[in-house]
Formats: C-alpha cells, structure tokens, sequence
C-alpha cells in the first residue's frame, strides 16, 4: 500500500536532520497523507478527502483505483473516524458534503 511508502519516505527525511514532517495530499492522495500523519504522529495537510470510505463502498457505481483497497478497513475506522482521532494535526481544506459526485459515485 502506499502508506508504507509514505511512512519510510518520512523517516528517511527525519534521518537527514529534519524535526518535522507534514503529510500533504489530495482526494485519496490526501488519505494517503491522513494514514501516514496518523501512523507516525506527524502532521497532515489535506485537500478534497473523501467524505467516507462507508459512501464509497455502498455506492452503487464508482471510479475507485483498487489499490486503495484495504480489506476489513471499514471495521475499525472510517476517514471521520481518522480526523476526529487527528483534531490538531490535520489541517483540512475543503470536504465535499456526502453525495457530492468526487467522480467515485
């Protein structure tokens, strides 16, 4: 998953001196940066996120890209769940209220 990349990228850039590291993205590139901030307890700068992965999973057609896929994901948290545990540390740009067309419905 891309997470992990992000996550060793950040380390990488803390080993060469660097205090901090902000997670910054996009629509899902934006989940990315939220999962990586969450998992290293940096910051988060992001843009577009998707309302929740619950609007996703039950719409009845979507343009989702699989890697994103993370099996049994929505057992334990959801990408409110994941901003509600971050108050702080993100930074949220604009959020498409639920039944915007983010082109994945």
């Amino acid at each position: 998953m891309p997470v992990f990349d992000t996550v060793r990228a950040a380390e990488f850039v803390k080993s060469l001196g660097y205090e901090e590291v902000v997670f910054a993205g996009e629509g899902f590139g934006g989940v990315i940066a939220l999962l990586g901030a969450f998992l290293t307890d940096n910051r988060a700068e992001v843009n577009n996120l998707p309302p929740s992965f619950t609007e996703i999973a039950s719409a009845r057609v979507y343009h989702y890209n699989v890697m994103y896929d993370v099996y049994g994901l929505l057992r334990v948290f959801d990408i409110p769940d994941l901003l509600d545990t971050m108050k702080g540390r993100v930074i949220v740009g604009e959020v498409p209220s639920p039944g915007v067309d983010m082109g994945y419905a």
